[in-house]
């Protein structure tokens, strides 16, 4: 009987949490990019408290970085964005060319029909 009820109030508690993760999933994305963020700069910051530099200097070089970063990964971005448009059109001719190549192409049989012989 009790190990029933542990198995209810598992499963109950596991359907809970998962309905409410789907709920509020749009929600909760910018949190979980921050925890992940967080972890992986805490070592950074350790490092730069014992070389001297205080927490809160270390904490707003490395997300004034991050910044920094994510700004320089924007232009580059629009960059490539410029430089596609430069690319693709081009590629779509030479498709385009070559499916025409293709389609006016003699097949084989026309090749090797005798009527066709002079």
């Amino acid at each position: 009987m009790i190990q029933s009820r542990h198995l209810a109030f598992w499963l109950l508690t596991f359907f809970v949490l998962a309905a409410l993760l789907w709920l509020l999933h749009d929600v909760l994305l910018p949190f979980v990019l921050g925890m992940a963020l967080a972890y992986v700069q805490a070592p950074i910051a350790d490092r730069m408290e014992r070389l001297g530099i205080n927490r809160t200097v270390a904490a707003l070089l490395m997300v004034s970085l991050v910044v920094v970063a994510l700004v320089a990964l924007v232009l580059l971005l629009a960059v490539f964005s410029l430089m596609s448009r430069g690319l693709i059109w081009p590629l779509i001719m030479i498709v385009t060319m070559l499916g025409a190549v293709l389609i006016m192409r003699p097949s084989a049989q026309d090749w090797f029909d005798p009527k066709e012989q002079p």
